[in-house]
């Protein structure tokens, strides 16, 4: 779910600390390098016992890590944003008009915000350690306590599940971006508006809170469910 809600949200994140796409990418990378670099610990979790607790211990450190994308603009001077958002730079094309088009003479430098960007980098690398756990001890779980005849619907229904996340996070993006990125200090702008600037940070907050509200429940979870079905946990 955080993920697409990043990419809704991408363009307007772009805005904010005055980055280009192709460095935005690093940002989407972060959760996978930290799944990649989980791999390498595999081989010395698998013994271990509580694989629910363990999950939801993961599932809340992914709730920091997405809340974490949300503080560049929670610690940030927000007198920037009144009565509208103001670009980091002049439009090249505006300081180039007497320059008969020729943008080569007339370079305008871009002020990036590296550490916002390296913060929400960071969020996202915290982030993907919740999504291998789920997949290293989530599933070999729930086909673990479940019948071997039921474990194929199982999995599908929780994979489909899965899907709904995703689609939510675009919805959520859509409606946190129509709210002015300040509330309140925006005065008459409007969607669309030259100096509107989307509330890119609600929707990580509002993640974070659902995560953090349903991961302890996770834990609740006995490692072997009862059960009198031919399961692999009664086989063990």
């Amino acid at each position: 779910m955080g993920y697409t809600y990043l990419s809704s949200c991408l363009s307007t994140i772009e805005k904010q600390f005055g980055i280009k796409s192709q460095e935005a990418a690093w940002v989407f990378s972060g959760n996978e390098i930290s799944q990649i670099a989980f791999i390498f610990f595999l081989p010395f979790l698998r013994k271990i016992k509580r694989r629910t607790m363990w999950t939801s211990i993961a599932l809340l450190a992914s709730a920091f890590g997405i809340f974490l994308c949300s503080t560049p603009y929670l610690f940030r001077d927000k007198s920037q944003y009144e009565g509208g958002w103001k670009t980091q730079s002049i439009p090249t094309k505006d300081i180039c008009a007497d320059h008969s088009g020729r943008e080569d003479q007339c370079k305008v430098e871009r002020i990036r915000d590296w550490g916002g960007m390296f913060v929400i980098f960071l969020g996202f690398f915290i982030s993907g350690i919740g999504t291998s756990f789920f997949y290293s001890f989530g599933v070999p779980y729930i086909d673990d306590n479940v019948a071997k005849k039921n474990s194929p619907i199982v999995l599908s229904i929780v994979m489909a599940g899965r899907t709904l996340g995703p689609a939510f996070g675009y919805v959520l993006g859509g409606a946190t971006l129509k709210m002015y990125v300040s509330p309140g200090m925006g005065g008459d702008l409007k969607e669309g508006d030259s100096g509107f600037l989307g509330a890119w940070w609600l929707g990580f907050i509002v993640i974070a809170l659902t995560t953090t509200v349903i991961a302890p429940f996770l834990g609740l979870f006995p490692e072997r469910l009862p059960s009198d079905d031919d399961t692999d946990a009664k086989a063990n």
